[in-house]
């Protein structure tokens, strides 16, 4: 499997992953009344905006929790990435997945990472805080969800369903 492939299944999963959790978020009223838990599915959608812009080198103007009114347009900011970073790696050649880049926040201590590094840096951040928020969701009274990759595997890896 080529660097291509591989950041294409990672992001299939993070997807489907993403909106199983979004399909609970839109269905309790309590969750999105949980400041907590708002600031972390912000932050989620954020960083990955914000390596995506690295990626495709653009700038970024980065978005704040109170920009997002309603879970409904968190949610479309959240698909508007996917819909992005498919396209993106749709058009990508071999030279940009091996390119590095530097990552801008890092600023005492400057880092450069490839970008397949940087869009496993995407999944495990977005799988951590996808993690605490399922917790949270617990304490809500939620139905835990399953979206572990392995889980992903053995249903034969379904697309997202938003």
């Amino acid at each position: 499997m080529n660097a291509r492939d591989r950041i294409t299944s990672y992001l299939s999963y993070m997807e489907w992953a993403d909106a199983e959790l979004w399909r609970t978020i839109l269905k309790i009223d309590a969750v999105w009344d949980s400041a907590e838990f708002r600031k972390r599915q912000h932050h989620i959608h954020l960083v990955q905006h914000s390596f995506l812009h690295i990626l495709k080198s653009e700038n970024y103007v980065p978005t704040t929790p109170g920009d997002f009114l309603e879970a409904r347009d968190l949610c479309i900011y959240a698909q508007v990435f996917f819909r992005n970073a498919t396209e993106f790696l749709q058009q990508s050649n071999d030279k940009s997945l091996t390119r590095t880049y530097a990552i801008p926040w890092f600023k005492a201590s400057p880092i450069r990472i490839p970008s397949e590094e940087a869009w496993m840096h995407m999944l495990l951040h977005t799988q951590h805080h996808r993690g605490q928020n399922l917790a949270l969701l617990r304490q809500l009274g939620a139905t835990p969800l399953l979206v572990d990759y392995i889980t992903w595997l053995s249903n034969e890896k379904p697309k997202a369903l938003w």
